[in-house]
């Protein structure tokens, strides 16, 4: 039916808009946190933000959820992140990017911040860009000739966050306004082409959400425009991103929103006020102790 079309394609573009901008994100973060900690103190750092509380929201969705759904080995799997490369579904519908951060998180550990601009070779940034594009094209054309679904978006991703530390040398002034308008389109190209190879039912939708989220990244950085709503949204944006579902799917056991288009409406609206509420009482009385912990490992670490 339509609505059923629409619901899935407008939520897709939204939520694929959300992983865009928070991988941006997370590149133009990361420079300032691991140029202020030594290697060690960085990945403690990366790892407390993300596994505690994506393992407290996993045990509330295995609470919540229909428990025909779970098995001992699907949740072990799920705790690691890396389930879907051991073969088990995501328990937690938008922890599938998680392992793409991690790694991210851990090349720049190894390699450091420098090694993805270039410090004494600016050319090297465009090195590095284009060649994370070719693999995503190649994993692209694995997908299409094979129909396996090999994870085009775990390259496009890190892409993505390498467009975000690139942007920190735009703003220092180091790169110029060219040379990133070229890293973009480096970016564009491979992005082009290694969607059109590995989605082919929904290449307008991932192009324009792409897109979308970079120019939303972009113009509010580039105008500094910082509404203090979506200032507070950023500030409990883990959880609010991770555990949206949680408290929905409490609701649906009692209400269901498919029944029209009208209803799914009604559904997105109360999901998004429920998942805000949720994830400001996660963010405030256990991420933010967590963190104030890790604060204290770090510092025994220099």
């Amino acid at each position: 039916m339509p609505h059923y079309w629409w619901s899935y394609n407008v939520g897709f573009i939204i939520g694929r808009i959300g992983v865009v901008i928070f991988f941006l994100m997370s590149g133009y973060l990361t420079v300032s946190a691991r140029e202020k900690r030594n290697r060690k103190q960085y990945l403690v750092n990366r790892l407390v933000r993300i596994y505690p509380m994506y393992w407290i929201l996993l045990i509330l969705m295995c609470l919540v959820m229909d428990k025909s759904e779970l098995s001992i080995a699907r949740i072990l799997a799920n705790f690691t992140t890396f389930q879907e490369f051991l073969g088990f579904d995501n328990i937690l519908g938008a922890s599938w990017m998680l392992p793409i951060q991690i790694a991210f998180f851990v090349g720049v550990c190894i390699f450091g911040i420098r090694f993805i601009t270039g410090e004494r070779n600016n050319a090297q940034r465009h090195i590095i860009l284009i060649f994370i594009m070719i693999l995503a094209v190649v994993v692209g054309a694995l997908r299409y000739s094979t129909g396996m679904p090999f994870p085009t978006a775990f390259f496009l991703l890190i892409a993505v966050a390498i467009l975000g530390v690139n942007y920190t040398d735009y703003e220092k002034g180091i790169i110029t306004l060219t040379g990133m308008i070229l890293l973009v389109v480096e970016f564009e190209v491979g992005l082009a082409v290694a969607v059109a190879l590995s989605y082919t039912d929904m290449i307008f939708e991932y192009l324009f959400a792409y897109n979308v989220g970079l120019l939303l990244f972009f113009v509010a950085e580039r105008f500094s425009i910082h509404n203090e709503f979506f200032i507070k949204l950023g500030e409990i944006g883990f959880a609010f991103f991770l555990g949206a579902g949680i408290p929905y799917e409490l609701l649906t056991k009692f209400i269901t929103f498919d029944t029209s288009l009208a209803m799914q409406i009604v559904g997105c609206i109360i999901k998004f006020v429920l998942a805000y509420m949720f994830a400001y009482v996660l963010t405030k009385y256990l991420e933010k102790p967590i963190l104030s912990q890790a604060k204290k490992l770090e510092n025994r670490l220099k």
